[in-house]
C-alpha cells in the first residue's frame, strides 16, 4: 500500500523528509532524504514498510561561523545569509542586482519624469520576520560578527 503525503514548507525554512524503517526507526539506505524547499510543497510517497520523519530545518541548524566578509561574498554569489543572533524567524538578506528601467510610476514619475531611464544600483535587502522586504545596512555589530550563515533558498 502507498500513501501520498503533501509536505508544505510554508514558514520560510526548508523541510527535510526522511524515510524510516518502522521497526528500528533508522533511516532507510535505499530511500535518501528529500528536502522540500522553503515556500514550496511536494508530494512524498510513503509505502507501508516505512515511516516518515518530517522536520523543519531551523535557522540554528544551518551551519554558522562565517564572517561578514564571507557573508558578503555569498550574497554576491546569489546566496541568502542571516545571523544566528537574529531573533526573527525567516529573516535573511539577499542581493538585489542593479538594473535599468524607465520611470513609469510614483515616486520616480514626479521626480524624474515619465520615461526617464533610471540606473538602479545593486544593494542588499532584508526579508523581515513579518514578511516585508526592506533595504538593509550593516551595523558595526553585524560587520564584526562571526555568526553569519547561509540560508536555504
Amino acid at each position: 500500500m502507498t500513501t501520498n503525503v503533501t509536505v508544505k514548507a510554508n514558514h520560510g525554512w526548508p523541510v527535510k523528509v526522511t524515510k524510516l524503517d518502522p521497526k528500528t526507526g533508522a533511516a532507510l539506505d535505499y530511500a535518501p532524504a528529500e528536502v522540500v524547499e522553503a515556500n514550496t510543497e511536494r508530494t512524498v510517497y510513503c509505502h507501508s514498510s516505512m515511516d516518515l520523519l518530517i522536520h523543519e530545518v531551523q535557522p540554528d541548524e544551518v551551519p554558522r561561523g562565517m564572517t561578514f566578509g564571507d557573508a558578503l561574498a555569498a550574497l554576491k554569489a546569489g546566496k541568502r545569509v542571516a545571523r544566528a543572533g537574529w531573533n526573527g524567524k525567516g529573516m535573511f538578506l539577499f542581493l538585489v542586482p542593479g538594473s535599468t528601467f524607465k520611470a513609469n510610476r510614483e515616486p520616480l514619475l514626479s521626480i524624474m519624469g515619465e520615461g526617464t531611464e533610471v540606473q538602479y544600483h545593486a544593494h542588499i535587502d532584508m526579508k523581515t520576520a513579518q514578511g516585508y522586504v526592506v533595504p538593509w545596512l550593516a551595523s558595526q555589530a553585524d560587520m564584526l560578527a562571526d555568526d553569519w550563515g547561509l540560508v536555504a533558498a
